[in-house]
């Protein structure tokens, strides 16, 4: 397989990695909002103490409520995430192994240059298509495209930088 493809394939698979790790800790947080939520109501249900006059009642209620639905929308969230939460980490667990496995095949320099450009760029790899870099949409010189086609290790855009697969 083609170098460049190689690296390509590899950060696809960091990339799907990241993006379902980000996703897990989404639904965290929304599950710890919704915590916070519920604890803010019940102290101030607690700040409300008896004799009560008739419009604190109202609010009392009114808090009661609110903390009754928001108890419901914690438990919603609760059996809506279970199944999206076990299918993110299934799928990070497998884009980890695929990465991984993708990386052991890789060469070092190989690694090393794709985080060294990275660094300023936020797609370091890119495919060719029509003879051209779809990082910069520049036509590739003819000897950039003749290495690219062989297969010679890592060829990088003349223009952009960008590994090109």
């Amino acid at each position: 397989m083609h170098p460049g493809k190689r690296v390509l394939f590899w950060h696809m698979e960091q990339e799907k990695w990241q993006e379902n790790q980000q996703a897990l800790a989404a639904l965290a947080a929304k599950q710890n909002d919704l915590l916070q939520a519920i604890e803010q109501l019940e102290n101030k249900l607690s700040a409300l103490e008896p004799p009560l006059r008739p419009e604190e009642e109202v609010n009392r209620l009114l808090s009661e409520q609110e903390l009754w639905m928001a108890r419901k929308a914690y438990n919603r969230h609760l059996e809506e995430s279970e199944t999206t939460r076990l299918a993110l980490e299934s799928s990070i667990s497998r884009h980890e192994l695929a990465a991984l496995e993708l990386q052991q095949e890789l060469q070092q320099e190989h690694i090393q240059e794709y985080f060294r450009i990275k660094e300023t760029k936020t797609n370091p790899v890119v495919e060719v298509k029509n003879s051209s870099c779809m990082g910069c949409f520049r036509l590739l010189s003819l000897h950039n495209l003749d290495q690219w086609r062989r297969g010679v290790g890592l060829v990088t855009c003349e223009e952009c930088g960008r590994i090109l697969a």
